[in-house]
């Protein structure tokens, strides 16, 4: 039977909070789109996008700490969770351009008096 490691709960725990963190980045940028005012115009996914990056930095230095030291569990499980937030980052950045485009087509077509309101078709 193989001997289970102590790093290895540590491992999942860190994934898990970075899981976490990512999920509520997400929450924030979503919350900051809703609104019962039409003109409302949410936030641009460029700070969120920047908080994401964040964890990526935090996952990567954990992978390399992990490897220096031979954890490779968890160097692995944190080169996993880069990876994904990178991904998560690309299809982030695409949703959240086309989201605000229509939020602010939208605020356009309600009445908001802004400066890029004045192509809007």
């Amino acid at each position: 039977m193989a001997e289970r490691t102590p790093g290895g709960c540590g491992g999942c725990l860190l994934v898990g909070a970075e899981l976490a963190a990512l999920v509520l980045i997400f929450l924030g940028w979503c919350a900051s789109h809703f609104s019962w005012d039409p003109q409302h115009v949410g936030d641009p996914i460029g700070a969120y996008l920047m908080m994401a990056a964040a964890v990526a930095v935090i996952a990567a230095g954990a992978a390399v700490a992990a490897a220096v030291r031979g954890a490779s569990g968890i160097a692995w499980g944190q080169g996993a969770v880069v990876g994904l937030t990178l991904v998560v980052m690309l299809g982030a950045n695409v949703v959240g351009k086309r989201t605000e485009e229509e939020d602010r087509r939208q605020a356009c077509h309600a009445g908001l008096e802004a400066s890029w309101c004045v192509d809007t078709p």
